[in-house]
This record gives structure tokens, sequence and C-alpha cells, in this order.
């Protein structure tokens, strides 16, 4: 019978892979290049991961766990009290000229899971639906909104802003994009105001 995985020591090693993979590309990330820079076997990583595309998955959802913690600090230091703010703090959570080649090498994870959705489902789960939810939750601590809007707008928020940023790695047209996410703020100053307006009606 198998000796089950150690946890710590696969984390450790995506934590690893994710860097090579920044460096290296998605076009030249194999299992047997990956463990010749880990001085380890391929044999090895299949032990762990099973396959080269459950490893993307591996990385990018640990990725992403690290990126909610460093969000909600972020906020933690901040007051905010309407979805134009929130947009603002959301927006710069993700943009980041410094984080270019992380992002990309992301997206690129992204692409390659999207190739077998229903394998991949509970990847989806995590990066799509939960990213919501963990939206919705801050939403909640902060603004007082319908339970429907704040799953719309939660919704929205991360929908456009991963839209731009997909945008801003293409071109790094930096001014269009910056105006594109301060038209996106005033379009929720507007539907707040408008919706505060309706409440005291």
């Amino acid at each position: 019978m198998a000796r089950p995985a150690d946890p710590k020591i696969k984390k450790l090693l995506i934590e690893e892979c994710l860097e090579i993979f920044v460096d290296m590309g998605v076009k030249d990330f194999t299992l047997r290049k990956v463990a010749d820079q880990l001085d380890t076997s391929a044999r090895m990583l299949i032990y762990h991961f099973g396959s080269v595309e459950n490893l993307y998955a591996e990385m990018i959802l640990l990725y992403s766990d690290k990126e909610k913690i460093r969000f909600q600090k972020m906020l933690d230091d901040q007051q905010f009290y309407n979805l134009q703010d929130f947009i603002g703090y959301n927006w710069k959570a993700y943009f980041s000229p410094t984080r270019t080649k992380m992002l990309t090498a992301l997206i690129d994870i992204y692409g390659q899971c999207l190739r077998d959705t229903e394998k991949y489902s509970y990847f989806f789960q995590k990066i799509l639906l939960e990213w919501i939810e963990f939206v919705e939750n801050l939403l909640n601590q902060k603004l007082n909104l319908s339970t429907v809007s704040k799953n719309a707008w939660a919704t929205l928020i991360i929908g456009t802003c991963r839209g731009l940023l997909m945008d801003f790695l293409a071109t790094g047209d930096t001014k269009r994009i910056q105006e594109a996410v301060k038209l996106f703020q005033d379009l929720a100053w507007n539907y707040q105001s408008i919706d505060k307006g309706q409440e005291g009606c």
C-alpha cells in the first residue's frame, strides 16, 4: 500500500514549481524539466500531482489562497464606505506592474484548465465561485446592500477586474485601463446613490 503524500512537502513543491513556472512559461513547463530544476525525478512529481495539468491547478489554487489573505489584510487597514472605494481597492489588489510576469503565468494556467472544465470543476469552484463569495462577504462587512445586490456586485467586480487585467497584460495600456476602472467606479457610485435614494422613499 502506497504511503500517503506529506502535505507539507507537497505545499513546498507547489511553491517551488510556481516560481519555476513563472520563469519558464507554459510552453516549456514539463514535469521532466521541472524535476531537473528541483534536482528530483519526474516520478516523484507524478506521485504528488498525477499530471502536469493537476500541478497547474494546485499552483494557482495555492496562489489564490495567498491572494485572499493579502486582500483581506489590505482591506483591514483601509476604511471604505461605498462601492466606488471598494472597486478601487480591489483593482489595486489586482494591478501591479511588478507582478506582471506572475499574473501572465497564472492566466496561462487558467487557460490550461479551461480545456477540461468538467475535470477541473473543483478548480473553477475555488477560483471563481469561492472568490465571488469572498468578495460578497467583504461587501457585507462594510456596505449596506441587499443580498441580491451583493452577489451581483461581487460577480461584476471580479469579472470586470479580471477582464481589465487581461487587457493590461496584453496591451500594457495603463492609461486606458485606469480610465476604464474610473468609469466603473463612477457607475458604481451612481448606482449606490440611486439605491439609497430609493430606500428613503
